[in-house]
């Protein structure tokens, strides 16, 4: 159903200044470890001694990795290549894996509060949100809000405006007469059967130019090459859609793995969709998978990730004025890193836990 498009360019025309991204040139090398069998530890320059390492870790170039015997990992380097290592010794990573031309990054984590994504009674956009997508018919899906029986969903944006309803949380667009057209952005809205409806401003995403898709189905094409299996595969896969702003891939990808693979749950699976839902402004969803992360890399006994995940909590919960909770996490994150030898990561805590004591 087309309706008048004067207030949806205008829209557009804020949309693509308020969701302006820093050039992927800009972003940092990422180096993930894929798979690892027996004893594999890594230390990091500020550390005071070699630790255990996890699938999913990320690796600097800086880094050193130390096999004992009958021990062997891969390393995705940040230009797909997989570093194979199967014999003893101290090995850095930036013997095999070198920083330029990057493909996979380390994007900008920024935690942003916007209010109709961390309100459980607002059917929120889930997917595709602050994301570019490489299909014309992507997958909608919003928040499922208690009670409600029915949702008007519309979509648009340059000629398109498209309504439907629907009983579940969740639609295909395929309307081949209103195609989304490469290198625009659209917004999604949906309104429940009692009254409660989605904001514009925080729900759009980008159709990625045909180019810049060619580019990213031939990475895809080349990671899947390396016969990387499980949570290593998925993990690789993940942050290659990250490295391109394709967070709603990267969203359903994890989701998805997770569901399959409940018996074997690792905790950097749950962190980097919990990073993932920070990173588009879904901090609800965020803090929850940040919750199931940490139990997870208790068990897994992984000081580091914890670490990370609890300053993540912390900024989360400041987000959302919480500030004795995120006071309690970023302290347990300062005891984390110093226990690790990290006195720089430390410090920076200590900052910001000067800051809150200062308002609690």
């Amino acid at each position: 159903m087309k309706k008048n498009l004067v207030t949806i360019t205008t829209l557009i025309t804020l949309g693509l200044i308020a969701f302006a991204k820093p050039a992927l040139s800009n972003l940092n090398p990422l180096n993930i470890i894929v798979a690892i069998a027996g004893n594999v530890q890594i230390k990091r320059p500020q550390w005071t001694e070699y630790k255990p390492v996890s699938i999913g870790t990320l690796v600097n170039p800086s880094d050193k990795l130390r096999l004992t015997k009958g021990a062997s990992v891969k390393v995705q380097c940040t230009n797909l290549d997989v570093w194979d290592l199967g014999s003893p010794g101290e090995f850095p990573i930036s013997q095999a894996c070198p920083s330029s031309r990057p493909v996979l990054r380390r994007p900008n984590s920024k935690t942003t509060f916007t209010r109709g994504g961390n309100d459980s009674t607002v059917p929120y956009p889930i997917i595709p949100r602050n994301t570019k997508i490489l299909t014309g018919q992507p997958k909608l899906r919003w928040n499922p809000v208690a009670g409600v029986t029915k949702y008007q969903v519309r979509l648009f944006g340059p000629d398109v405006d498209w309504e439907t309803s629907v009983n579940q949380p969740w639609v295909v667009y395929n309307d081949k007469e209103q195609p989304l057209k490469p290198g625009s952005r659209y917004w999604l809205t949906v309104a429940t059967n009692n009254g409660v409806t989605t904001k514009n401003q925080d729900n759009g995403f980008t159709v990625m130019s045909e180019a810049d898709s060619q580019r990213v189905k031939a990475e895809i094409a080349k990671l899947q090459q390396q016969g990387l299996k499980g949570e290593g595969n998925v993990l690789a896969l993940a942050h290659l859609y990250r490295s391109n702003d394709l967070h709603a891939d990267a969203i359903d990808l994890l989701s998805e793995f997770i569901q399959k693979s409940k018996s074997i749950q690792k905790s950097a699976v749950h962190q980097l969709l919990a990073n993932t839902y920070q990173q588009v402004g879904l901090n609800l969803l965020s803090r929850q998978q940040y919750l199931t992360a940490l139990e997870l890399a208790r068990t897994e006994k992984n000081l580091e990730a914890q670490a990370i995940i609890q300053g993540s909590l912390g900024e989360i919960d400041f987000s959302f004025n919480k500030l004795q909770d995120a006071l309690r996490w970023y302290q347990a994150a300062q005891v984390g890193y110093q226990e690790l030898g990290d006195r720089t990561k430390a410090d920076e805590l200590q900052q910001k836990v000067n800051q809150l004591k200062g308002r609690v």
